[in-house]
C-alpha cells in the first residue's frame, strides 16, 4: 500500500473525529475572486487555440451525464468487464487507468453522488512543451491534454449508461470530485510535493478526468513509487515555485498528512503567466522516456540510496 494512503488511513479521525468535506473552488473560481483586474490579465493570456479548447470543455460540460438503459446488462465476471472498460478507456485514448472506490470525503461539499467506483484516466503532457513553461506553448497543451480528457471521459460514461448503469463523467469544466485522491487510490501515482500527482512513467506531466458508477468493478491498489521520501529529499518545485507556495514540511489535512500547497499563491502565478507550470518543468521525475531515464526511475522506485543519489545528480546535471 502507498506510504500516502497508508498515514491517510492511520490518521483518519486524528483531528477532526471523520475524513471531512469542505468547500472547494475550483481554479476558474480562484482567478474570479483575484477581481476584475487579474481576470482580465488571465483572459489575455490565453491563446486563440488554447481558448477554443476551453470552449470545447465548457461545452461538454452539457453531456457529463445523460439518461440510463432501463434495460441493465447482467455482470457475471467483474474482473473481465473491469478489462474491458479499461481497454475502452485506452482505446479512447488513455494512457492510465485505474479504478477505485468512491471515497465521500473526496466530493465537493454539498455534492452527493449515487455511484460506489470511480474510474480515473490520465494522459500525459508533452515533454518537450512542458520544458518551456511558463509559456504560450505550455498553456496551450494543458488546455488540449484537459480537452482530450473531457471527451474521453464523456463517451466512457455514456457507455456504460448504455449498459445499464448510472455513470457521470468529471473533467476541468465539470466535475462533482477531487480527481488527484482517486487517481492515487487507483494506483495511478502518488501525491507529491507540489500537490499533484506523480506517476512513474511520466513524472507529474499528467492531466486527470474521471467517470464515477455504480457499475460493479474491480478496485486496483495504490503503489508505493517512493515519492514521498524523493520529495523529501529534493524540494525542486519548491525552490522554483515564484510564489512561494509549496511548503518544506507536512501538516495535517483533512486527515491526510502532506504537503499543504496555498492556493491562492498558485493561482496567482496561473492567471498572470501562462498557467505557471514551473514545479512540473522542474520536476526530477519529468524527463523523456528514454532507456537512461526509465533506469533511474525503477532505481527511485526501489532504493532510498538511489533516490537520495538521483536528487544530487539532477542538480549536478540540469541545475538546482
Amino acid at each position: 500500500m502507498a506510504r500516502e494512503v497508508r498515514e491517510r488511513l492511520e490518521g483518519r479521525d486524528r483531528q477532526e473525529g471523520k475524513a471531512q468535506r469542505i468547500p472547494y473552488l475550483s481554479p476558474t473560481e480562484r482567478v474570479k475572486r483575484l477581481g476584475p483586474e487579474r481576470e482580465a490579465l488571465y483572459q489575455k493570456n490565453t491563446t486563440p487555440l488554447s481558448s477554443s479548447f476551453v470552449r470545447l470543455c465548457i461545452m461538454r460540460a452539457e453531456l457529463v451525464d445523460g439518461p440510463v438503459n432501463p434495460t441493465r446488462e447482467p455482470v457475471k465476471d467483474s474482473p473481465t468487464l473491469t478489462g474491458e472498460i479499461k481497454g475502452l478507456a485506452r482505446y479512447l485514448g488513455a494512457d492510465l487507468v485505474g479504478v477505485s472506490r468512491l471515497q465521500e470525503s473526496y466530493l465537493y461539499l454539498e455534492n452527493d453522488l449515487p455511484h460506489t467506483h470511480v474510474i480515473s484516466l490520465g494522459l500525459p503532457m508533452e515533454h518537450g512543451i512542458m520544458k518551456t513553461a511558463p509559456s504560450r506553448k505550455s498553456y496551450t497543451e494543458f488546455w488540449r491534454a484537459y480537452n482530450d480528457l473531457a471527451e474521453m471521459v464523456v463517451h466512457l460514461a455514456a457507455h456504460i449508461r448504455g449498459m445499464g448503469y448510472s455513470a457521470r463523467a468529471h473533467h476541468v469544466r465539470a466535475g462533482d470530485l477531487l480527481l488527484i485522491p482517486c487517481a492515487v487510490d487507483a494506483g495511478l501515482g502518488e501525491l507529491s510535493k507540489m500537490g499533484l500527482l506523480i506517476t512513474k512513467k511520466y513524472g507529474p506531466r499528467i492531466r486527470l478526468g474521471a467517470v464515477s458508477t455504480d457499475l460493479p468493478l474491480e478496485v486496483d491498489r495504490p503503489v508505493d513509487l517512493g515519492i514521498q521520501d524523493f520529495c523529501e529529499k529534493c524540494s525542486k518545485c519548491a525552490r522554483h515555485c515564484p510564489t512561494g507556495a509549496i511548503p518544506e514540511k507536512k501538516t495535517w489535512v483533512r486527515s491526510v498528512r502532506k504537503w499543504q500547497v496555498d492556493g491562492e499563491r498558485c493561482v496567482e502565478t496561473f492567471s498572470k503567466s501562462f498557467g505557471c507550470g514551473m514545479c512540473i518543468r522542474h520536476c526530477p521525475w519529468n524527463k523523456p522516456d528514454t532507456l537512461l531515464h526509465r533506469i533511474s526511475r525503477e532505481a527511485a522506485v526501489r532504493s532510498t540510496t538511489a533516490r537520495s543519489l538521483l536528487t544530487k545528480a539532477d542538480d549536478w546535471l540540469y541545475g538546482k
